[in-house]
């Protein structure tokens, strides 16, 4: 395997987008550790739970994916995060959410569904395991 194969595993813009699908949900994930007011909890009850362990696991899922250099893995990962996302964010929306939450959540539709579709894609056309 030459040096240039393994340097040009993603192009830069799957790594923004793998960068993102990591960061995110830890972030609130961490938030809700120390937040759970945000899912309408007084204290971080099985909501909040089932929400940092799905978010935690799906990053460390990622993140093996990439130390795997793996294609096909990192598009099932990002795939489950995908649906994940899209769920959560129709969820929202349909429960009829005050503007300004709108507003975030749509923001959040844009760059948690639309830039990982466009990875999504990419990967799914170089299926092939590590190359």
């Amino acid at each position: 395997m030459s040096q240039s194969h393994q340097t040009n595993f993603l192009p830069w813009w799957i790594w923004l987008v793998v960068t993102i699908e990591v960061l995110v949900p830890t972030y609130f994930g961490i938030a809700t550790i120390f937040d759970p007011s945000i899912w309408g909890e007084d204290s971080f009850g099985t909501v909040g739970q089932l929400y940092v362990t799905r978010n935690f696991t799906m990053v460390f899922a990622i993140i093996i994916a990439v130390m795997l250099r793996n294609r096909m893995a990192l598009f099932v990962t990002i795939l489950a995060r995908y649906t994940t996302d899209f769920v959560d964010i129709s969820a929202g929306l349909l429960r009829g959410p005050e503007a300004e939450t709108a507003v975030v959540l749509l923001g959040f539709g844009a760059v948690l569904l639309i830039l990982p579709l466009i990875a999504l894609l990419w990967l799914f056309r170089r299926r092939s395991g590590a190359g």
